[in-house]
């Protein structure tokens, strides 16, 4: 075992991981460094035993999806080639031949074992970002630099298999903090049976607007050192509606590259009326660049371009990255104070009969009108227009017209914005992290 995790291991121990068990007990125990590791167990315990047990071995291991189908199994499987597989009854093992895609990676890392997490899934894209430990200490290190006390212990409601949910493990372990998981269903709809005053928790907006409709559960979000969102864009609408009940909400961004948080903004500048992100962590450098290289704007956003310890390596498949900054598909800018704000995405822009629109600002449209309980809207081609506007929603009252909404919705956006379909829902398909599964929606 490599001396840096006989460092960690007490940490492991005390948190209820049991990975040094099941890498005695399991094919583990013989692996060699680099042989590929597969984990989709279920229960979140086991799935961070097979984990840290694979890392212990000098493996490099591939978090898996539980709720991923045989279609993206097998695909993943195709690009991997696992030796071992942890949280499958009947999985299907490869020899020890190594893979020619993996070599560039591994001597970027070091020959560090590699942590493969999933990033894009939920486009149809499928692709790891590669990690090892010592970019995600860089991440967990920076975020203890930036909360101190707050960001200590982790409440984790959030999916294991995620980079937001796992990096709640890291920080614990690399900060001498401690982690509970708490299955998300039964946070939602159980009594508290903890005392939440030492812990942060992870949210995306989703989860913070549930919870909000569950009044009893409001006083116990109080009691949190932090109720860190992040995900996605946090509408208006929703952090208004936490400050009126006093949460200490912290609005963030980052993302599975960054190792989760590299911006946050304080629930204190939030009640100041300051809006964003906040402010980079200290371990990540931001910059937001135009096409034409000048400074970022609010009317003239610039994509944003990271540097710092904590970015992935590369992408699986996609090899290693060739310059050390990182550029996002994020459009941004700075205020005059040193705020971030993300204004939107590049990949996520419509362009309709010549005319640029941000579904960001259609979907805020959208949930002002409080007609609204969820929403997603994407561009779709079009013969005529390159691309129209599509709406998909789920309406506060399933009986409400759309004739209703759209006359709302008129006061709010220009006519080339309005949604040229709209599609009620009961529910809009996501991941367990909060991002729209796009192959599950209508056409």
């Amino acid at each position: 075992m490599d001396p840096y995790w006989q460092l960690i291991s007490p940490g492991i121990e005390a948190a209820g991981i049991n990975a040094d068990a099941l890498r005695r007990n399991s094919t583990l125990g013989t692996a060699e460094p680099w042989q590929r590791v597969y984990v989709c167990d279920p229960d979140p315990l086991h799935y961070l035993n097979a984990v840290f047990a694979a890392l212990q071995q000098g493996c490099s291991v591939w978090l898996g999806d539980p709720s991923w189908g045989t279609e993206r199994v097998d695909e993943a499987f195709r690009w991997i080639r696992p030796q071992h597989v942890f949280g499958m009854a009947s999985p299907t093992l490869y020899d020890a031949a190594p893979d020619a895609s993996l070599l560039p990676l591994r001597r970027s890392l070091g020959g560090a074992p590699g942590i493969f997490i999933p990033t894009g899934g939920s486009s149809g894209g499928l692709k790891f970002a590669v990690h090892s430990w010592d970019t995600l200490a860089a991440a967990a290190k920076g975020f203890d630099q930036h909360f101190g006390a707050a960001g200590k212990n982790a409440c984790c409601v959030l999916p294991v298999n995620h980079v937001s949910g796992f990096m709640q493990v890291v920080r614990a372990l690399i900060n001498g903090g401690s982690f509970r998981i708490e299955p998300w269903k039964d946070f939602l709809l159980q009594e508290p049976h903890f005392d939440p005053a030492d812990y942060y928790l992870s949210l995306v907006p989703l989860q913070l607007k549930r919870l909000l409709e569950v009044p009893q559960k409001i006083a116990f979000l109080k009691r949190f050192r932090m109720l860190l969102i992040g995900g996605a864009p946090a509408d208006e609408a929703l952090l208004q509606q936490a400050l009126e009940h006093d949460l200490p909400v912290v609005p963030s961004y980052g993302a599975t590259e960054t190792g989760a948080v590299i911006a946050a903004l304080s629930t204190e500048a939030l009640r100041n009326g300051r809006r964003g992100v906040g402010k980079p962590l200290p371990h990540i450098h931001i910059s937001c660049e135009t096409c034409a290289k000048v400074s970022a704007s609010i009317d003239c956003p610039g994509t944003v371009h990271l540097l710092g310890p904590s970015l992935c390596r590369g992408y699986f498949p996609g090899g290693v990255f060739t310059d050390k900054e990182f550029c996002t598909n994020d459009l941004g800018c700075f205020d005059a104070d040193g705020y971030l704000h993300i204004i939107g995405r590049i990949d996520r822009m419509i362009l309709s009969g010549g005319k640029k629109i941000d579904p960001f600002e259609v979907e805020q449209a959208f949930l002002s009108t409080g007609l609204v309980r969820d929403i997603y809207v994407r561009g779709e081609p079009d013969e005529t227009w390159g691309q129209v506007v599509v709406a998909y929603y789920v309406p506060v009252d399933q009986a409400e017209s759309i004739t209703m909404l759209l006359a709302e919705l008129k006061g709010m956006l220009a006519s080339w914005q309005l949604p040229k379909y709209c599609y009620p829902l009961t529910r809009i398909p996501r991941t367990g992290a909060g991002k729209v599964i796009l192959s599950s929606l209508p056409h």
